[in-house]
């Protein structure tokens, strides 16, 4: 599955939760394909899995893998704070720990 297809197939957004070099490869066209997709879900269903940890005292703490949570009077919000699809990140996270 390439990035760009991902991205656009669901009809909310979809995030990959645990980005390393090796979930990623280049196929010979150059499209950067994703390699292991059990941390990838729909932004519904990481919201309730972040909304379901029992206490936070910091936002670190409702961080599901890389999605990134916010921790507010020690509860986890259902929310993520980034869509890490976004080709910035992808960079950041990817492209420049070779």
């Amino acid at each position: 599955m390439t990035l760009a297809s991902l991205s656009t197939t669901a009809d909310e957004d979809i995030h990959q939760c645990d980005m390393k070099m090796e979930h990623f490869g280049i196929d010979d066209a150059g499209n950067v394909k994703i390699t292991d997709l059990d941390a990838v879900g729909l932004q519904s269903t990481l919201q309730r899995n972040i909304a379901a940890t029992s206490s936070c005292s910091s936002d670190k703490d409702c961080d599901y893998f890389d999605c990134s949570g916010r921790c507010t009077t020690t509860r986890c919000d259902p929310l993520l704070l980034d869509s890490n699809l976004q080709v910035f990140i992808i960079c950041e996270s990817i492209i420049y720990h070779v």
